[in-house]
């Protein structure tokens, strides 16, 4: 469930960003979460921190 969030939340961050290229932002936000940083500690603890702070950046934004 956590790596959907950092997904959905990495994605609306890239949106907020890119306001006219959805596909690009969904591309960088899959993209983001297949990275090898996140795949060798698929925990939520460290998932959820970094889907928080994509919420936090994206309301800012």
């Amino acid at each position: 469930m956590s790596v959907f969030s950092v997904a959905a939340t990495a994605y609306t961050f890239f949106v907020t960003l890119l306001a006219r290229g959805p596909a690009t932002a969904m591309t960088l936000g899959i993209g983001f979460v297949a990275s090898r940083f996140f795949a060798w500690q698929l925990l939520q603890t460290a998932l959820w921190s970094v889907a928080w702070g994509f919420a936090a950046l994206s309301s800012v934004i």
